[in-house]
């Protein structure tokens, strides 16, 4: 027998407490009825965890470009999963979500449903959003330390 699903948590050590339990559950009960499971876990995504110092930046950047009152800074955490968990696993950082609301300020579609319509008026925000958080993290007239080398500029666009 098979069965699936997911295994969720807000940090790893709940994720390896859940992981554990369904591991003694499967063993148990197999157990109790004479035979033998095991509890196999593929592609388990780790907790998506932010940074305080990158998030905290992150928050200042987008209050700097849509003002505080359209900056939401604690959202109720979800158990989605994200492929960005797992570069926050490797450098500090912050994942945050550009709210796009409904055009019509009706409750929209979830982001994922094929009825979901994204409101193009959001793009200047967004736009301006990364704008702002280079030119804050990465500032050309920056005075490079002794030693320190400056980032490469891009190359120029073709005309």
């Amino acid at each position: 027998m098979e069965f699936s699903g997911s295994v969720r948590g807000f940090d790893p050590a709940l994720q390896q407490e859940l992981k554990d339990g369904i591991e003694k559950i499967v063993s148990d009960v197999a157990k109790k009825y004479g035979l033998t499971a095991e509890a196999v876990f593929n592609g388990v995504y780790p907790a998506l965890v932010n940074s305080k110092n990158e998030t905290d930046f992150a928050l200042a950047v987008a209050r700097h470009t849509v003002g505080d009152a359209s900056v939401m800074g604690q959202v109720p955490r979800t158990l989605g999963t994200e492929d960005f968990a797992w570069f926050l696993q490797k450098k500090p950082g912050n994942f945050m979500a550009l709210g796009t609301g409904a055009p019509d300020d009706a409750t929209p579609p979830d982001l994922h449903s094929p009825r979901y319509d994204f409101n193009d008026a959001a793009l200047p925000y967004g736009a301006s959003y990364w704008v702002h958080l280079v030119e804050k993290a990465l500032p050309l007239n920056r005075v490079i330390a002794p030693g320190e080398q400056r980032p490469p500029l891009p190359p120029a666009p073709g005309i």
